[in-house]
């Protein structure tokens, strides 16, 4: 059973509490005791003693669970996307789920996008609507588990309105019950006409086709947006090909250890009264796997045909994986996942203190340029190549010199033999970057230059990385009223975790 509700920001200082009753702790109170009882829980901290946590690449925890006191359970959920922490405290219960909580507080997460029709939250946002925050999770929670079959934004828009806040809805109460108490002697009229307005209020509810839509939306301008986004997280091995006596990298061929193309289709739909949606896919010969779909789609086993009465507003239509380990996916992928080949070779010049990377950026009619283009550098610590006595397995202090680059610059991590490639905000497509450089050590001499991994990190638009695209959008508005649809789609491509090992 949930005993209250917590928001905040990525330093852990409370933007929000929601206190179920009047014996909830405050969040003052309770972080006094989880650095007491669990100090971890508030850290981003990788590991922790006891519990359950999961990590979402960043060094930040996705989800956590640690008692704190007797039958008392606190779980910790980070939203990626909003940069924010939410912790909800429960009564422990062995017959409860483990997962509600979590689920939950990333329904919510959503819930206040949706609402807010925005594709970021932050922390002044939440305080400066604290009041709705306060009434949406008094709609969400029943009796202390979730409402069921109201975590639907016009659900929520219905109870509290989104132009006005709780201080003018209490205005304007106080207004109406002022007009009422100064029309006494038109009582028995007053009330015949509530009980009119009531009745055709309930004939509004009772209008409504599905629970995910409200009845009765009307627009001057009907749109209808479809913002397809996938991310890829890839990870390739190279082997080393042998030169004479030595072991180097060249241009071989890279084999995929994992891959994942993780799709999202949002949808923003600000059309009239109750159209019907058909939304026709081209899934370009790809096994979507078993996606997650909205409610509101009619035939969920044909992904290429999506027929559907959409929500009002911003809502998340499908969630698809794509895995590239099975053998028809990765025979497909295997050589180059998306418009960019990244290959490198180390151990190269007459004293094999040099590396070279090479950036293929493919051309692209849909593509123009590519956005925050970023590539990191770690080396292995090198062996001095001056010194009689080879120690490999000393850490000795060195660094990275660049030699020639094409393209943007190189920065030096703090840390030894670690780097970025950084371009420049847009990079055009059809470009071939190569960076070259060396390895020294602290006293300037040379040394091998032996590369341990690569990273990759870049976005795009106006085309997905799977070929997926939307074929057609048919709107069926009979008895519509208002101007014609007009639709668009736009597509995005970003990496998560792109590596290259040795």
């Amino acid at each position: 059973m949930f005993i209250a509700f917590y928001i905040t920001d990525s330093k852990y200082s409370l933007v929000f509490q929601y206190l179920l009753s009047s014996k909830s702790p405050s969040f003052e109170h309770l972080r006094t005791k989880v650095q007491e009882v669990c100090p971890k829980l508030m850290s981003d901290a990788n590991t922790t003693e006891s519990g359950t946590r999961t990590n979402d690449g960043n060094g930040n925890l996705n989800a956590v669970r640690q008692p704190v006191g007797k039958n008392l359970e606190l779980y910790k959920y980070y939203s990626s996307t909003n940069k924010l922490y939410y912790f909800c405290l429960t009564s422990a219960c062995s017959s409860g789920s483990k997962c509600s909580p979590f689920v939950f507080m990333e329904d919510m997460d959503r819930l206040f996008l949706e609402y807010f029709d925005k594709d970021q939250l932050t922390a002044s946002k939440i305080k400066n609507n604290y009041d709705r925050i306060t009434m949406i999770f008094y709609v969400c929670v029943s009796g202390g588990v979730p409402a069921a079959g109201k975590l639907y934004s016009n659900s929520v828009k219905k109870v509290v309105p989104v132009r006005s806040d709780l201080s003018k809805i209490i205005t304007s109460t106080a207004h109406t019950l002022q007009v009422a108490v100064q029309r006494q002697g038109q009582q028995h009229g007053e009330r015949f006409g509530n009980k009119q307005s009531r009745f055709e209020t309930d004939s509004s509810l009772e209008s409504e086709m599905v629970p995910w839509r409200s009845a009765g939306l009307k627009y001057t301008n009907n749109e209808f947006y479809v913002d397809m986004t996938e991310e890829i997280h890839v990870t390739y091995q190279k082997s080393r090909k042998t030169s004479g006596s030595n072991l180097r990298f060249d241009s071989s061929k890279m084999t995929m250890v994992c891959g994942t193309i993780n799709g999202r289709a949002t949808v923003r739909c600000y059309l009239s009264d109750t159209p019907s949606v058909e939304l026709q896919l081209d899934l370009a010969g790809n096994d979507m796997g078993v996606p997650a779909l909205h409610n509101c789609i009619e035939n969920k086993t044909d992904l290429s045909n999506l027929k559907f009465i959409p929500p009002d507003g911003k809502f998340s239509l499908i969630q698809y994986s794509i895995d590239l380990d099975q053998v028809s996916q990765s025979r497909r992928y295997n050589s180059c996942v998306g418009l960019i080949t990244l290959d490198f070779k180390d151990q190269l010049g007459t004293k094999k203190d040099e590396f070279e990377l090479t950036v293929n950026i493919a051309n692209s009619r849909e593509v123009e340029s590519i956005q925050d283009l970023c590539i990191g550098l770690e080396l292995q610590p090198p062996t001095d190549n001056n010194s009689q006595n080879r120690d490999t397995t000393q850490d000795s202090e060195f660094k990275i010199k660049v030699l020639r680059n094409t393209h943007g610059r190189f920065d030096n991590s703090v840390v030894s033999g670690k780097g970025a490639w950084i371009f420049d905000k847009d990079t055009p497509t059809g470009s071939l970057p190569v960076l070259r450089g060396c390895v020294e050590n602290s006293t300037g001499l040379s040394c091998d230059a032996k590369v341990q991994r690569v990273s990759l990190s870049y976005t795009h638009t106006g085309q997905l990385i799977s070929g997926i695209r939307v074929k057609a959008i048919n709107i069926n508005s009979q008895g519509t009223t208002g101007t014609k649809p007009f639709k668009g789609v736009k597509y995005m491509t970003t990496t998560g975790d792109y590596e290259i090992r040795s």
